[in-house]
């Protein structure tokens, strides 16, 4: 029987763990939050023990740790309101299928396909952001503010989405449009942070 903190737990996932899909979906997600403090690159141990080889996990523990979280010295954050259900089941498959390594075949990596670890609407991240933007990218490329140097304005721009920002500032542009990719100069977090950014300028009245 599992034992809940004041929400109910859901013991049984909401379809097949091996799906190499649902994993390839876990594997994202694990990567963009759970990977670079804590867990390390595919589980292999940063702060806990490596996921790789474990006999002892059971899909609902896994499940339930992440939707409630630890305390304590082993503290971990609680995912129930970060991620839904389903998107909770899919760390839950990745997990599971890092503990089977070697027994189950390795589905094909996704590019590019994160999401962003926390509310891009946040006024903290948005002010992080900006810093980052104007200490890295304003002067040369974008202007102050975004306000258009080398690349057109973001200000009242409504046509970006927040996947296509963070894959261009990931992996950057080459040809005429170039720029450099940030992969290796700001982590998931960061470059997410420049999106939230980015974002809200979009949001503010086009320059006159």
């Amino acid at each position: 029987m599992l034992i809940s903190t004041g929400c109910a737990i859901a013991a049984e996932p909401p379809f097949d763990l091996d799906d190499t899909s649902r994993i390839e979906a876990g594997r994202a997600r694990f990567g963009a939050n759970c990977a670079a403090y804590c867990h390390g690159f595919e589980g292999n141990g940063g702060k806990t023990a490596a996921f790789r080889g474990r006999k002892d996990l059971v899909p609902a523990d896994v499940f339930r740790v992440i939707t409630e979280g630890r305390k304590g010295a082993d503290v971990m954050p609680a995912w129930e309101k970060g991620f839904s259900e389903e998107k909770r089941w899919e760390l839950v498959a990745y997990i599971m299928y890092l503990a089977k390594a070697g027994e189950a075949p390795k589905p094909v990596v996704a590019t590019a396909v994160n999401e962003p670890p926390f509310d891009l609407m946040d006024p903290a991240r948005i002010e992080a952001g900006k810093s980052r933007f104007g200490a890295n990218c304003a002067a040369y490329c974008h202007g102050f503010e975004g306000s258009g140097g080398k690349t057109p304005a973001f200000r009242g721009r409504t046509d970006m989405k927040p996947e296509d920002l963070f894959k261009v500032i990931t992996e950057g542009r080459r040809g005429a449009d170039v720029m450099p990719a940030w992969e290796k100069g700001f982590s998931a977090e960061k470059r997410w942070e420049l999106v939230a950014y980015i974002l809200h300028l979009g949001r503010q009245p086009a320059a006159k």
